[in-house]
């Protein structure tokens, strides 16, 4: 399987990809990753967009907040009926249900949303599986 990227705004610059923060000014944007961080105009980032990360197990679809040592953060968002499967509690101040720690072994698909971001350009799948039901 693919890596999973934490979850944020990613940018793509010469078919490299960053993380981006827009703190900078109207017309530039700060990139970072590999190791570095600059400034660039946002008008030579060639795709940009939001990333959150999803799965599938046992017919239900989890946000996956977090991954730590070979096990996936997985919390039902507003799923009810999947929160009772996996006997999570409502959690009153955070407004979500509580998570449940999964291996990869016992998720059926991995895959990453990316949505786009207002104001740049939007040139990527909008879905990205790094893991497939049966593959």
């Amino acid at each position: 399987m693919k890596n999973i990227r934490q979850e944020g705004y990613y940018a793509v610059l010469n078919d490299v990809t960053y993380r981006i923060d827009f703190r900078a000014n109207s017309e530039q944007c700060i990139l970072w990753g590999k190791g570095n961080e600059f400034t660039v105009l946002k008008s030579r980032i060639i795709s940009a967009y939001r990333l959150k990360n999803w799965a599938e197990i046992d017919g239900f679809t989890m946000w996956i907040g977090n991954y730590v040592n070979g096990k996936y953060s997985l919390a039902p968002l507003n799923d009810k009926k999947a929160a009772e499967h996996f006997g999570l509690k409502y959690l009153e101040r955070d407004c979500m249900y509580d998570t449940v720690w999964k291996g990869e072994e016992d998720i059926d698909s991995i895959w990453e949303e990316r949505t786009p971001i207002e104001g740049f350009p939007f040139n990527t799948e909008k879905i990205v599986y790094l893991k497939m039901y049966g593959k």
